[in-house]
């Protein structure tokens, strides 16, 4: 069966934590303004004077937008974001837990487990994100060691839903359909056949990304842009996908763009949102 709480519960409690732990974080796919999401960025005053002039949404608001306008917003958040240090993509998921010597896997972990498992279609796309990103990106998937709700709940009072995680490198699952894992285990194992797999140690990221290289707001949403179009470049379907959720997104501003706002930081920062709500893979920017 499965865990009690749903996959988008789980998450919240997650990113929130994350947000503790960093001195500043951007997730373009979230909507609560502690975020800064893609849908409350306007949250600087002059923006949201201006988001509320053109309209009630982001994408009638561009309809008027100027090339002076995204250099400006772009400079703004440069400022609010100097020295962004980490880009992290989730792949959040909702185990199974195991409880039987049944269980196809209770061999290997001779007790209780947990296990997910990796759809073709999107893992092939992780994958090649997490091959792009040339190590400047992690990608990972990230699922809880908790099966009850109370257990969430406590965890989150107590800030130890991260602890409480078993989170994974995409990469070092491939070739694998299934990854299993149990509650007090660090490394998890890809199916089916079993390969032991590290864990992502998230504290310990943090923790060192002090000595990390750091890169402004508009430099961070231009590579990842561009990573997110070279890791979807030679799947049409893919492709097709996020250019449809950049549709959606900016109201069809984005299905003829002018070419003065082509590779603009705002049009990467579009396409790393479309790539977040289109495949469900949380976006993280950390500083």
């Amino acid at each position: 069966m499965f865990v009690e709480f749903k996959e988008k519960t789980f998450e919240s409690y997650f990113v929130s934590e994350l947000s503790r732990k960093s001195k500043h974080i951007y997730c373009p796919d979230q909507t609560d303004e502690k975020y800064l999401g893609f849908d409350a960025m306007f949250y600087m005053p002059y923006w949201r004077h201006c988001f509320w002039r053109f309209g009630s949404h982001f994408g009638a608001w561009m309809q008027g937008i100027t090339a002076r306008k995204i250099n400006d917003m772009g400079n703004d958040f440069n400022r609010v974001f100097p020295d962004l240090k980490a880009n992290l993509f989730f792949q959040f998921k909702r185990p199974e837990i195991l409880t039987t010597p049944r269980a196809k896997e209770w061999r290997h972990w001779s007790g209780p487990y947990f296990r997910f498992s990796l759809y073709p279609h999107q893992h092939q796309i992780l994958t090649d994100l997490s091959r792009c990103t040339s190590g400047n990106a992690r990608v990972l998937y990230a699922a809880p060691k908790l099966s009850k709700t109370a257990d969430l709940i406590k965890a989150a009072n107590d800030n130890k839903i991260v602890k409480k995680t078993q989170v994974v490198e995409a990469g070092m699952l491939a070739g694998h359909t299934k990854c299993s894992y149990s509650s007090t285990s660090n490394p998890a194992l890809g199916h089916s056949e079993p390969e032991e797999v590290g864990a992502f140690q998230i504290e310990g990221f943090i923790q060192e990304m002090d000595s990390l290289d750091s890169q402004t707001f508009t430099q961070t949403t231009k590579r990842l842009g561009s990573n997110i179009k070279k890791a979807l470049a030679e799947n049409s379907e893919a492709k097709h996908i996020l250019n449809i959720a950049r549709s959606a997104a900016t109201y069809g501003w984005t299905d003829d763009i002018p070419e003065e706002f082509r590779d603009t930081w705002l049009d990467h920062l579009i396409t790393v949102h479309a790539f977040s709500k289109a495949f469900g893979i949380t976006t993280c920017l950390l500083g």
